[in-house]
């Protein structure tokens, strides 16, 4: 599995598609809001894989997009680019395709300044809260809260309606396993 600087491992919640937007489940997503990079190769369920978070990557286009393009995850919840626009982006595109080929995408990650209702992420991000590491501490969405702590070697996220996931992490601070609660 390729190592980069600006990558996480993750472990497929479902089975992920090489060159998609993914989500911190886990799993492509449908929202710009929700997502926290581009998947670099193709994982079965349980299985890891690694999600640029910073800089570019290719994505799989849905349609047709062009230099410049604002970009999100397609509603069809694939991970898959098509045409974004401010407030409701996660990519810009820095090299063309047509669709169902690969467009080069510098992930957009949201800025703190969604929590004052700025940045890109979609309607559906109502606020988030940052600590001093400028680590989210909470954010709601679709009208859930989610609380995020950091206990040593994990990062736990508990909703609002109930349930955790715990995310662990192995002694270099990557994803080890997520467990679900």
């Amino acid at each position: 599995m390729p190592l980069s600087t600006h990558s996480i491992t993750r472990i497929a919640r479902t089975p992920i598609s090489a060159c998609r937007f993914v989500d911190v489940t886990s799993a492509h997503t449908a929202s710009a809001a929700a997502a926290i990079g581009i998947s670099e190769q193709a994982a079965g369920a349980g299985e890891a894989f690694t999600v640029v978070t910073y800089y570019s990557a290719p994505v799989e286009t849905a349609e047709a997009l062009a230099v410049g393009d604002l970009v999100k995850p397609a509603a069809d919840g694939s991970g898959r680019a098509v045409k974004g626009a401010a407030g409701d982006c996660c990519g810009r595109v820095m090299e063309a395709a047509t669709a169902g080929k690969l467009a080069e995408i510098r992930f957009l990650d949201i800025p703190a300044s969604a929590a004052s209702g700025g940045g890109n992420g979609s309607a559906g991000l109502s606020s988030a809260t940052y600590d001093a590491s400028n680590r989210v501490t909470s954010y709601a969405t679709d009208g859930v809260t989610y609380t995020v702590t950091y206990p040593p070697g994990k990062i736990q996220v508990t909703a609002s309606t109930g349930g955790t996931q715990t995310i662990n992490l192995d002694s270099n601070g990557r994803i080890a396993s997520v467990v679900a609660g």
